[in-house]
């Protein structure tokens, strides 16, 4: 019986679509299948989900959101759909108008505190894309009509860019030095890590100054220190409850909300609910909506509910917030 149970394809907490999504009002369909036909990547459910709620269009066929709020728990597959995302981005996305945004211009950044997390996503677009790629790197990985749409890559500390043909590129740099030019895409990973301003006001600016740009902050949930995914969560969570309360009204058109109200942030949080038991499987699965589909399982996540201290577990594993974590030397 454990071993049927999957996770939750639904997150707890989501920004409700202004209409029916469809490949015609979406681009994750497209995301889907570049992922499932390039890269030979067969997204999870919970992961095609998001892409498909996360790129939703308005009707002149620009995105609706400009900035999307992530939460997850660890270790369910965050990494990879960054990758696949940057790596449509760079490839696909930044040719689709090149009188508005010319290809050169269109640059994907990739950020975190920690220079190697924001590494990882960057490390798999470039084992499927690098036209010259290390002896010590796998040639499975290696994706020759990615290689062929890819001009060099650049591989030095400090210095990491893939250039593609077209002049797009995907380069990557810690939060403290993201600032500069503006970028058309931006994914922000560990947004629970920054505890300050300063990271999240530079970069989040590169974006918003693009045309049709769009930011994703990624990260599980955070702590007292997480001043700016806190904020960042609370708008989201506002506006959601804003939009379930204009919706509630008999004949509300979606179209009337959008008009008066901030329709551009979405917040999609997989989460188990607040205080629920340790042990409770069906917060594990809300939590963790790769079990099933990946190396997750809910029997590991309650061994690690008897062996991790309880905050580090439900912020971990649960992906809850935990304001005070006190340990005491006292049972």
């Amino acid at each position: 019986m454990v071993a049927s149970l999957v996770g939750k394809t639904e997150p707890r907490l989501w920004t409700k679509p202004l209409r029916e999504l469809t490949p015609e009002t979406s681009r994750g369909f497209e995301v889907i299948d570049f992922a499932s036909d390039f890269l030979h990547v067969e997204l999870y459910p919970w992961q095609k989900w998001l892409l498909i709620h996360a790129l939703e269009l308005l009707s002149n066929d620009n995105y609706r959101f400009r900035r999307v709020i992530v939460l997850v728990a660890r270790q369910n597959g965050k990494s990879m759909l960054a990758a696949v995302l940057a790596c449509w981005w760079l490839f696909v996305e930044s040719q689709r108008d090149p009188e508005r945004v010319p290809p050169v211009d269109f640059k994907v950044l990739g950020t975190a505190q920690n220079l190697d997390i924001a590494r990882e996503p960057w490390g798999k677009v470039k084992r499927w894309a690098d036209p010259d790629p290390d002896e010590a790197e796998s040639a499975a990985a290696a994706i020759p009509a990615l290689q062929q749409a890819t001009a060099k890559v650049l591989d030095a500390n400090g210095k990491e860019q893939i250039l593609a043909q077209s002049l797009a590129h995907y380069e990557v740099r810690a939060a403290r030095s993201a600032r500069g030019k503006p970028a058309a895409r931006v994914l922000m990973d560990e947004l629970r890590e920054q505890d300050n301003w300063s990271a999240w006001n530079a970069t989040s600016q590169t974006a918003k100054s693009f045309w049709n740009g769009q930011l994703w902050g990624l990260s599980n949930a955070g702590s007292a220190k997480s001043v700016v995914l806190k904020a960042q969560r609370e708008y989201g969570l506002k506006l959601v409850d804003e939009q379930a309360e204009f919706m509630a009204h008999q004949g509300a058109d979606p179209a009337d909300y959008a008009e008066f109200h901030d329709v551009t942030v979405a917040l999609f949080e997989w989460s188990a609910p607040d205080g629920c038991p340790l042990e409770d499987v069906e917060g594990i699965l809300q939590a963790n909506p790769s079990i099933g589909y990946g190396g997750i399982t809910v029997a590991s996540c309650i061994s690690d509910s008897r062996s991790m201290p309880e905050a580090d577990y439900r912020t971990e594993v649960l992906c809850q917030w935990v304001i005070a974590q006190v340990i005491s030397y006292i049972s």
